[in-house]
């Protein structure tokens, strides 16, 4: 049955609708319609007999027609009352401004000491079970247990991430990001398009028809940040691939294995984090001097503060805010519990870098 009203016809005053005659107190099934210029038209459907009837005059109603129409009238309100309350209203019925999760568990991120983070768990369960009004529980990491494992089987709720794993796990649906982590020193690492330094190429757009390799699919340096940012060019999109542009697109294990192509002369360019160029890094310094940057991208964040993805949106933003309010109050136990800043140097708290990124990727032809 569609929910939906009618006003009944000018010309014919409210009624109730039952089929003339019948044996209500037999099993029967009913459906309405009208018709422009008619007045309503009930459908019953009594033991495999269908009789069509339209009500124009008002029928004084007898003790079983009115059990009838009473029973109608139960179920049109239903009905109406459950399709007429959209997902947002229902929501903000259902929830208000208060958590549907009855409790919730966090992992720190793990520490090479465990005892080091006992020190801060109840501070940190004190405060977030007063914002959230809710128990809060905050699980300490045993050596060997991946956050990941926890918190995909759904015994916990949040934890800070590795980049490539939580990256991968959002983009098949089961992790949500809510914030990005930074290093407390240092400056952040960035996302690099590097090329040989005998290569005659000054920019990304003059790689058209090359071949050019990226890190890995699940990398947010070595790959959505690359493909953000060509997208943002105007050099693919949703009607131009990756290889509609390059000739060849090459994904590597890692940002070492890409740069060794890159040096063999497999391909023109590759996409991976500056990490490498480092002087302890992977590479020797003959290799480096081999190198040039040709684009610089990011900043990179070092981790992702990941929620699962079947916790309710209306909950995820409470547990955002309340965590947003722990580093405006107490940094310091911010930083230790999950193992950095939630913003670069000198920008403010966000968690757009990765979830654009991911979303521009996913709107690019495949």
């Amino acid at each position: 049955m569609d929910c939906e009203t009618r006003l009944p016809h000018p010309d014919h005053p409210r009624h109730s609708c039952g089929p003339s005659g019948k044996d209500l107190s037999q099993p029967s099934y009913f459906a309405r319609s009208s018709t422009p210029g008619q007045g309503l038209t009930c459908h019953c459907f009594n033991l495999g007999t269908e009789t069509n009837e339209t009500v124009n005059k008002y029928h004084k109603p007898t003790t079983s027609l009115s059990v009838f129409s009473l029973g109608l009238i139960a179920c049109f309100f239903l009905l109406t009352s459950s399709c007429g309350l959209d997902q947002d209203e229902e929501s903000s019925i259902r929830k208000g401004n208060e958590l549907s999760l009855k409790k919730v568990v966090l992992t720190l991120k793990p520490s090479g000491d465990p005892s080091e983070s006992l020190a801060y768990r109840d501070g940190l369960e004190s405060y977030l079970s007063e914002k959230l009004k809710r128990k809060v529980e905050v699980i300490v990491p045993r050596q060997g247990i991946a956050p990941e494992q926890s918190l995909l089987s759904g015994e916990i709720d949040l934890a800070c991430l590795p980049l490539e794993t939580a990256m991968r796990e959002v983009k098949r649906g089961n992790l949500a990001i809510l914030l990005e982590t930074y290093r407390v020193e240092g400056s952040a690492p960035k996302g690099v398009w590097l090329s040989r330094e005998d290569g005659n190429y000054s920019g990304i757009d003059q790689l058209r028809g090359k071949a050019v390799a990226f890190s890995g699919n699940s990398s947010l340096p070595g790959y959505f940040l690359p493909v953000s940012d060509l997208a943002a060019g105007k050099l693919i999109g949703p009607e131009v691939a990756l290889t509609d542009y390059f000739s060849q697109t090459v994904f590597g294990t890692g940002d070492l294995s890409v740069v060794e192509k890159l040096l063999q002369g497999e391909v023109e360019a590759a996409a991976v984090s500056d990490a490498i160029l480092e002087s302890n890094g992977s590479l020797n310094k003959e290799q480096r001097d081999r190198l040039r940057i040709l684009k610089e991208l990011g900043p990179v964040p070092d981790s992702l503060l990941c929620v699962r993805a079947s916790v309710h949106e209306s909950d995820r933003d409470l547990i955002k805010l309340a965590i947003v309010e722990l580093n405006e109050d107490q940094p310091k136990l911010s930083e230790r519990a999950f193992g950095g800043k939630f913003s670069p140097p000198g920008k403010e708290i966000h968690s757009g870098g990765a979830v654009e990124a991911l979303a521009t990727e996913k709107a690019i032809k495949p």
